[in-house]
């Protein structure tokens, strides 16, 4: 059975620290968590509270309170939305969560239905589970990662001219090929 702490160890963890960045107005960034996608996020209180200290943004990753938040956030609004610790390879739910952490839940879990070739749909429901968990994984990870290519690479050319933070974007998904 998959396990989160082994996916968020691999795959939420090494993620970048904070970051401002400024593109169509100001923005921030901790941990792969967007505060104007997650304005509600209970973290950015915390954040806020130590953005003053002279050791930001450095100490947000010793801050438990922070880390304890980040962890949360990610098993709540997706492993568990995706029902990760009922598929029984941990790579194929890794594969999974780190294609939803970046393009969001209902459109992997339409991708994921795809390339099992079950009725498309967009619920992470007992049909696409029992699919996962009878696949071969090495099969279901290879497809999956090719038809996710080939969907980016169809988007980038369309919108090539987004600039660099589109780029960013982009390249995360190819560094696994």
């Amino acid at each position: 059975m998959a396990k989160f702490n082994v996916m968020f160890n691999q795959t939420i963890h090494p993620k970048g620290g904070y970051a401002k960045y400024s593109y169509k107005g100001d923005g921030e960034v901790y941990k792969g968590i967007n505060r104007k996608a997650y304005p509600d996020w209970k973290g950015w209180i915390l954040i806020d509270l130590v953005k003053t200290q002279l050791t930001f943004p450095a100490n947000l990753d010793y801050n438990i309170l922070v880390q304890d938040e980040v962890i949360s956030f990610y098993q709540i609004n997706f492993w568990d939305k995706m029902n990760g610790d009922k598929i029984l390879n941990q790579n194929i739910a890794d594969t999974i969560f780190e294609y939803a952490i970046n393009v969001g839940l209902v459109e992997c879990i339409k991708y994921t239905r795809y390339v099992l070739n079950i009725e498309p749909g967009e619920e992470m429901d007992n049909a696409v589970i029992n699919g996962l968990n009878n696949v071969n994984a090495d099969f279901f990870v290879s497809e999956f990662l090719k038809t996710r290519n080939r969907k980016h690479n169809e988007t980038y050319k369309m919108k090539k001219q987004t600039g660099k933070y589109f780029t960013n974007w982009y390249n995360n998904f190819f560094e696994s090929v």
